[in-house]
């Protein structure tokens, strides 16, 4: 699955609150969504607890969500793949997040884990990229430049491809191609 789109940022805590208002605050934030964001939640909790499920996703793409990047646990896996709706996750689980994670805070920057840092900040409206290897993060004001580069660069990458394919010299198809 792939999922392209501006960042909707959900700030949680852990908490040990199981009553109403907890779970209906995240959910009147749902509204605040617009086509095509991507939900994007921090860790909020130490313990590896479901923060997303067939139900989120379900009440996410009715409010304009394309997608879910969860610094966190999903369940329903099976479900969230027969609706074709993109879900990153740390991880996988079927312990639900109700009564061990609120949600504090919504269009903030949150911090997740990053792979080439510890930590990465996502703001509201930073562009967000996932595909089966992995989630993106471009900085808003970044994100046309970003987009050019890369596009300079699928160039490239074709132009390569198609030498590589003819069986060229793959040493002289890198330095004719100096960007690969």
């Amino acid at each position: 699955m792939n999922v392209a789109g501006p960042a909707f940022t959900l700030k949680g805590t852990p908490t040990a609150a199981k009553d109403e208002a907890v779970r209906f605050n995240r959910l009147r934030i749902l509204q605040k969504m617009s086509y095509p964001c991507v939900e994007v939640r921090d860790r909020s909790t130490p313990f590896n607890v479901a923060l997303y499920g067939e139900l989120s996703a379900t009440a996410a793409r009715a409010h304009g969500a394309v997608g879910a990047v969860l610094d966190g646990g999903t369940r329903d896996s099976g479900m969230l793949i027969a609706m074709g709706f993109p879900v990153f996750a740390r991880y996988r689980s079927p312990v639900e997040a109700f009564g061990r994670v609120a949600t504090i805070d919504h269009q903030v920057p949150i911090v997740i884990t990053g792979e080439l840092s510890e930590t990465v900040v996502v703001s509201p409206g930073d562009f967000i990229f996932g595909d089966i290897d992995g989630v993106l993060v471009v900085p808003k004001d970044l994100t046309l430049p970003v987009l050019l580069e890369c596009e300079r660069l699928i160039g490239i990458e074709d132009a390569a491809r198609v030498d590589f394919g003819r069986g060229d010299d793959p040493v002289e198809v890198f330095k004719r191609h100096k960007r690969l």
